[in-house]
């Protein structure tokens, strides 16, 4: 998780730098919104949030540990914890990262310089928001990287169920976003599953967050306690 905070700031920054070191008239908001949507953070999101949490199935079932849990607690119980903490690892991780890089944005280039001057600002969701109260904009955004962090660490919880290797399953939600901006755009360009984490790309709308995002956490509880049912039945 530490890591994944630690990526998650240092994307933010790498896509901000440019800016901070040849400074023209800008603020906090601005290279913020610009450095998450168009940066290094978007494209390694799935990855990230599977990295704190996602393969803890995997590795409960290679150490015997879940034997004990299930001594202690009813299979709902631990399936519910595990999908919790799975969730909020990868959510919060992202955020903070997020959340750091922010904060260290609004030290370094201030929030009152100048007005939001993203072009095309009309294409950004909730942009009338965004020009009014940017900083309750940037409220509702982060809301929505945690919640892709947890729905994209949900999948990789499902998924480790039937995959079975903990590289794999930390790198599939990856190649399937990469799948779906190559492969499945072509067919139509609401299916890109970036549009789960997107406030401000091309083509990006409340409603694809919360489409996408539902379907993501939707096939990850279904295979996860689907997977985690059977797996108890054969234990007993």
């Amino acid at each position: 998780m530490y890591l994944t905070i630690a990526i998650a700031f240092i994307c933010i920054w790498i896509g901000a730098i440019e800016e901070v070191l040849f400074p023209l008239p800008n603020n906090a908001f601005n290279l913020f919104i610009l450095s998450y949507h168009f940066s290094f953070l978007i494209v390694i999101f799935p990855l990230l949030a599977c990295l704190p949490y996602a393969t803890s199935y995997l590795e409960d079932c290679k150490t015997g540990h879940i034997q004990y849990a299930l001594i202690r607690m009813t299979p709902a119980k631990y399936i519910f914890t595990k999908i919790m903490v799975n969730g909020l690892a990868g959510g919060l991780g992202i955020l903070l990262g997020c959340i750091l890089a922010f904060f260290t944005l609004v030290v370094v280039e201030g929030i009152e310089l100048n007005t939001i001057s993203i072009v095309p600002v009309d294409a950004i969701v909730f942009h009338k928001l965004l020009l009014t109260y940017p900083l309750l904009w940037m409220y509702v955004l982060f809301l929505v990287i945690f919640i892709g962090g947890f729905c994209f660490a949900t999948f990789g919880l499902g998924l480790s169920v039937i995959i079975r290797n903990p590289y794999i399953t930390i790198l599939f939600p990856f190649f399937y976003k990469i799948f779906s901006g190559v492969v499945l755009t072509k067919i139509s360009y609401v299916l890109f599953i970036a549009y789960a984490l997107s406030l401000a790309s091309g083509g990006a709308s409340i409603e694809l967050v919360i489409i996408h995002n539902s379907i993501l956490l939707t096939v990850g509880l279904l295979f996860f306690v689907t997977g985690v049912k059977i797996h108890v039945k054969n234990l007993y």
